[in-house]
């Protein structure tokens, strides 16, 4: 397929759908999206093996272009752990924990006199995943199937506690290339999510999250340099959310940047944008939030 027939068929439509949908009702969750490496693990070299494959990523993103007065930086940390790598079928849990800090504000003290910061939050993520290669080889073609949960914690007042399970389903690609760009890799995931809380936790008091249904998309491509060590990337992650009060929304992550090193380690110099209509962080009003800035993250990848 040629460059234009390529644009006409899959980008084309799916930019027209992309504005659409953020053009209406902007009322989100606070959500961190992932990219496609951190989901699809890498297979067993021999197709069984016990926690033989993972990924790790350590992040800090720092929004220095545009931030709130509750947001100046995120510290992210996620881990996708393999269980049980048995042919072309895998299972694996993840775990994801996020600091998230603003500039001391009136009327709070920072836990030292030297901290220009505080820790406004934590949020934490986890869940298990199930995958199934249906094409094996390269590019890697995979079915999915999850059960994760969502949880934000305060550590200070006048915030809600938003949580959510999440029950996820869909497909994920791995370094597809294509014959006119030989030295690009694509990776894209899309999933159908489900969200609830569900009462086992004992969170009776806690709000339903206000997204019920979310398309979650992850799109990704590396483009090779002529140094070994230097690589370009563009990650774009768009949600696409039906409210569970009617409606919809749209969240959207973008990164852009460089990696330094090669596989396993790598190291990532990136520009970053996040929206969403809705952090859910007050019961009593929505909070858009739009932040830019730059992050630096670190990758390792078995």
């Amino acid at each position: 397929m040629n460059l234009r027939g390529f644009l006409s068929r899959y980008v084309r439509p799916a930019a027209a759908a992309g504005f659409l949908l953020l053009t209406l009702q902007a009322v989100g969750a606070y959500d961190f999206a992932e990219r496609p490496a951190s989901v699809v693990l890498s297979p067993a070299p021999d197709g069984f093996s016990i926690g033989e494959s993972g990924f790790a990523q350590s992040a800090l993103r720092s929004n220095v272009f545009r931030n709130t007065e509750m947001n100046r930086f995120q510290i992210e940390n996620y881990l996708h752990h393999n269980l049980l790598d048995l042919g072309r079928f895998r299972s694996s849990l993840y775990y994801a924990a996020v600091m998230l800090n603003s500039p001391v504000t009136e009327g709070f003290e920072p836990s030292a006199e030297a901290a220009p910061w505080i820790m406004n939050a934590f949020q934490f993520e986890y869940g298990l995943v199930f995958a199934y290669d249906l094409f094996p080889g390269k590019p890697r073609f995979v079915f999915l199937a999850e059960y994760g949960r969502r949880s934000y914690h305060p550590l200070r007042s006048g915030l809600d506690e938003p949580a959510a399970d999440i029950l996820r389903t869909g497909f994920g690609i791995r370094n597809y290339r294509l014959s006119f760009l030989p030295n690009v890799t694509l990776d894209g995931l899309v999933r159908l999510g489900w969200s609830d809380l569900y009462d086992f936790w004992g969170a009776e008091n806690l709000p339903k999250p206000r997204g019920l249904y979310t398309i979650y998309t992850a799109f990704e491509a590396a483009a090779a340099t002529p140094l070994d060590w230097l690589s370009a990337f563009f990650l774009i992650m768009p949600d696409f959310i039906y409210l569970r009060e009617g409606g919809f929304s749209a969240d959207l992550t973008v990164q852009t940047g460089l990696r330094f090193g090669s596989s396993p380690g790598l190291i990532e110099l990136f520009f970053d944008l996040y929206h969403t209509g809705n952090s859910e962080r007050f019961s009593d009003r929505k909070d858009p939030l739009t932040l830019a800035g730059y992050g630096l993250r670190f990758v390792l990848e078995s």
